[in-house]
């Protein structure tokens, strides 16, 4: 039996319209492609008219909401997805140009599918989902990406022993590699009052050494930070940032600016957010409140809930309605 394995890349890119503004994200497919070629007696090259007959394939596109709940969001409506096959020989076959006509559904255009001899196939999926950005480099041996970056939503995805016999379109559920914090700035007492939120900071994971591995859609948890703190995104009074996976850990410093009772110079604090159970996984997100008094600031526990989407200026993102 002779295997031949591919690497897909998917690039996904949010159209800009007239009123209304979607974040961007890239999408890459490693597409491990295994055909049996002596079971047809042809050679499994799409150039040899004797091999077995392609059949067209696509994919419905969603995002986990949280891997501990259940629960996922269709991908953003009006997004691009370009396909791009090769063997593992080097030999370049085809791309193919989607697009999410119908939030969660990846449409092909130009009447030119995406079309696979049949056999057995290993899709192993990456992209960002919260910017317009192009995707680091990945190492097709290793299946490691390097150069990893806090504030950005690494979505990856797998489908395993897929059999391809005829035309079909396949469920690709991506999930959140990074960890998400969100902290809302609450008055404290019935004499405080919030009048808005100037900054807000973080103690952020180092990103030199990490990588996200395609073929388990892992980032390996950190316990060391950056000498800085990483600047959050600030909507309303509302805080809100992408993190890398972090581990024993008990607290993050925090530091933020806010405007009190109409005072003419902001406050500045900076106090301890305590961790659950020392971490911040994968595909969770933990929610802060912090409550701002006349002269105490008071952290609440964290409550984990459903992911937030979000753009990389941190505004939320729904999914745009069919």
């Amino acid at each position: 039996m002779n295997y031949k394995r591919g690497f897909v890349s998917i690039a996904c890119c949010a159209l800009l319209q007239t009123f209304a503004f979607t974040s961007c994200s890239d999408i890459s497919i490693i597409n491990q492609i295994e055909h049996d070629c002596n079971a047809n007696g042809g050679n499994g090259n799409p150039s040899d008219s004797t091999s077995k007959r392609k059949v067209e394939v696509g994919f419905y596109g969603n995002v986990n909401l949280l891997t501990t709940k259940a629960g996922t969001t269709p991908l953003q409506k009006d997004r691009n997805v370009n396909v791009y096959t090769w063997y593992q020989q080097g030999e370049y076959i085809t791309t193919t140009n989607y697009f999410t006509n119908v939030a969660g559904v990846l449409s092909v255009s130009r009447n030119v599918p995406l079309s696979l001899f049949p056999g057995t196939y290993e899709f192993y999926a990456f992209g960002i989902g919260n910017k317009a950005t192009t995707l680091p480099s990945v190492d097709i041996s290793s299946g490691f990406m390097n150069d990893l970056e806090n504030g950005v939503d690494y979505l990856t995805a797998e489908l395993t022993n897929q059999v391809i016999s005829g035309s079909t379109t396949l469920d690709l559920t991506l999930n959140h590699a990074c960890t998400q914090l969100l902290v809302d700035i609450y008055p404290g007492s019935s004499t405080t009052k919030i009048d808005s939120v100037q900054s807000a900071a973080v103690q952020a994971p180092v990103t030199t050494g990490d990588f996200l591995s395609i073929f388990t859609g892992r980032i390996v948890p950190v316990s060391t930070f950056q000498d800085s703190l990483f600047a959050m995104n600030v909507v309303n009074n509302s805080c809100n940032q992408i993190l890398l996976p972090i581990k024993n850990t008990a607290s993050l410093k925090f530091n933020f600016s806010v405007y009190v009772n109409s005072e003419l110079t902001a406050r500045n604090y900076t106090v301890q957010i305590p961790l659950v159970n020392s971490t911040m996984l994968a595909g969770s997100s933990y929610h802060y409140r912090v409550n701002v008094a006349e002269e105490s600031v008071t952290i609440m526990d964290a409550s984990v809930n459903n992911w937030v989407d979000v753009d990389e200026t941190g505004n939320p993102l729904t999914p745009t309605p069919n």
